[in-house]
């Protein structure tokens, strides 16, 4: 357990935990490793000012300071692409899950397709295909969806966010 959470996080049961919650908060507990706005994390125009943030815990998404099981369901969004090793970070997420986790990145192809919207702060890049190896790989109960659309050429669209949903198979 981090030192700084003590036993206050555990002496009740919290359902939602969001990783990597940046200016929009949405979890009973949120954590995120930067308390200052960091490039492009300042969304809607408010500053990143964590003491304002419910429940906020300051930790790194590849080593989750909680216990095996403790959440219902976490969610992260648009944190993924910002970290090396996603893989640790997904393995992370769902030891801390009982059940759920959803994770919302942007797909490779919405990300890079327009040299002038490419993100200098996205380090991973992601598609369907990679999401898939990653559930085939740990032998997880997951599915991988498109979730937003960007229009190219006026009447094509290109798939510009995934969704992943993983749950858990409960072993008798």
């Amino acid at each position: 357990m981090h030192p700084a959470l003590g036993e206050k996080y555990f002496e009740q049961q919290y359902t939602v935990l969001d990783v990597g919650c940046g200016s929009n908060p949405s979890g009973d507990v949120n954590c995120d490793l930067f308390t200052k706005d960091v490039g492009h994390r300042c969304q809607n125009n408010r500053t990143f000012d964590y003491k304002k943030i419910k429940n906020f815990v300051l930790c790194d998404i590849q080593c989750l300071p909680f216990r095996d099981g403790v959440f219902e369901k976490v969610y992260s969004r648009y944190a993924l692409e910002h970290i090396e090793n996603p893989c640790r970070c997904l393995d992370e997420m769902v030891r801390v899950s009982s059940d759920n986790v959803t994770v919302l990145v942007p797909h490779r192809y919405g990300d890079r397709l327009f040299f002038w919207h490419l993100n200098p702060y996205h380090i991973s890049f992601f598609n369907k295909k990679w999401f898939f190896r990653y559930i085939h790989k740990r032998k997880l109960f997951g599915f991988v969806e498109y979730s937003n659309y960007k229009v190219f050429l006026f009447f094509l669209t290109i798939p510009s966010e995934l969704r992943l949903t993983l749950r858990k198979l409960i072993k008798y």
